[in-house]
């Protein structure tokens, strides 16, 4: 990296898309926090609903798969890995079961959501083919 003069320092403390971005740091921080939270009230809903109903809800699944999109979107904005905006300043992620019509969880992929790497989908356990009986069999 090359030195930084005291000329060049007060020309970056100075510059007004940098302050902005900062500006957009805590408004879109502020937004990760809240969808950690509704991400945990949707969590809790679908094991309550699993729990009396015996199956889970499809669109609350699918949203989300949407809010965890829009979770990864706002993590590369925050960490300038992306200068594109999230939602309000783009469209809401909006993946209605790309997984082949099915819930996310047993279409094997988590509806398109990429690794971080950029390459293959998450994959997701199938855990309908169990061989134990229990989904959640950890052997």
């Amino acid at each position: 990296m090359s030195e930084l003069n005291e000329e060049e320092i007060k020309k970056n403390v100075k510059d007004k898309d940098t302050w902005l971005r900062f500006v957009y740091l805590v408004v879109f921080g502020f937004a990760f926090y809240l969808s950690i939270i509704l991400t945990f009230a949707v969590s809790i809903f679908q094991f309550l609903a699993k729990l009396f109903s015996g199956k889970s809800f499809d669109g609350l699944a699918t949203f989300g798969a949407n809010l965890a999109t829009y979770q990864a979107q706002v993590t590369s904005f925050l960490t300038f890995a992306s200068d594109e905006k999230p939602f309000p300043f783009a469209t809401f992620p909006n993946k209605d079961h790309a997984c082949g019509g099915t819930k996310p969880a047993s279409g094997g992929a988590a509806c398109g959501l990429k690794s971080m790497s950029g390459g293959e989908p998450f994959t997701v356990k199938d855990t309908e083919s169990s061989t134990s009986g229990s989904p959640y069999n950890m052997g």
